[in-house]
Parts: structure tokens; sequence; C-alpha cells
């Protein structure tokens, strides 16, 4: 019997304006994506202070 390895992550962060969290922040998620696993990140301050 195979184990489900799917997992659903919640992460969690004041903003995604520049900074080394922030920067890091995408390579996890992407890497975890790869894996189909089931991410949702959660901002706390205004769209408007993150950096695209």
């Amino acid at each position: 019997m195979k184990a489900n390895n799917h997992l659903n992550i919640t992460l969690v962060i004041n903003s995604l304006a520049c900074g080394g969290t922030e920067r890091v922040m995408p390579i996890m998620v992407n890497y975890w994506a790869k894996k189909d696993w089931g991410i949702t990140v959660i901002t706390l301050d205004s769209m408007t202070s993150d950096f695209f």
C-alpha cells in the first residue's frame, strides 16, 4: 500500500516587500508546489507593499 504524500501548507508572512525572508518564500513555495502539495500564502500587509 502506497502512502499518500500530499500535504497542505499555509505560510504566513507580514508582507512580500523586499527582504531576505520575502526572497526565500517563493523558492519554498515553488519547491513544494512541484511536489503537488497544496500551498496557501497569507500576507498581513496590504498588496501595495508587495514587491513584484
